[in-house]
């Protein structure tokens, strides 16, 4: 693609990777934008999902069913599934959970899967997940938007949200397995 950029566009991808800023600027955004369908796309493996919802003491499918109906009129249909049990020494931070746009599938941390975490925090956490999938993600500049103001406004409406913040906040260390 950046054969045919001119000097400009050149001149500010490599500021661009000399700065190693997130944000690209302006002119090689539109550049990108322009020009990514002359990106060849490799065909990506399907990977088989392996939906495992009962866990140790919660099982996800419960807690999705009954934030389905209390806030989506049942209306979300997408697998949920713990996710690989994987230590990391050293983390300074967890992904709580995650939806995939691609497999529509949620995947919610076994480290949650534990007796001191609150049914109210993982219906939080699926009720967050579920979101995304309702809502899909909006396109602005080139880039993917999951968390807009949309977004947050819908997710306050959560009827525990501010306990499920403040529950994370001080509970944070012990998930790290701190």
């Amino acid at each position: 693609m950046f054969l045919e950029a001119d000097t400009e566009v050149l001149n500010s991808l490599a500021r661009f990777v000399k700065s190693r800023n997130r944000k690209a600027p302006s002119v090689l955004r539109s550049f990108v934008t322009a020009n990514s369908h002359k990106i060849k796309q490799s065909p990506r493996k399907s990977r088989q999902t392996i939906v495992r919802s009962k866990g140790r003491f919660f099982n996800l499918n419960t807690l999705f069913d009954q934030v389905n109906g209390e806030y989506f009129a049942n209306e979300i249909d997408c697998p949920i599934t713990w996710g690989a049990n994987r230590r990391v020494r050293n983390q300074n931070s967890i992904k709580l959970a995650s939806y995939s746009d691609r497999t529509k599938t949620i995947r919610v941390s076994p480290a949650l899967d534990k007796s001191y975490v609150p049914k109210y925090v993982i219906m939080g956490i699926v009720y967050h997940e579920m979101l995304h999938h309702h809502l899909g993600v909006e396109h602005r500049n080139g880039r993917k938007m999951a968390h807009t103001r949309r977004f947050r406004q819908l997710e306050a409406r959560y009827r525990h949200y501010q306990r499920l913040q403040a529950w994370k906040e001080k509970n944070l260390h012990r998930l790290l397995g701190r």
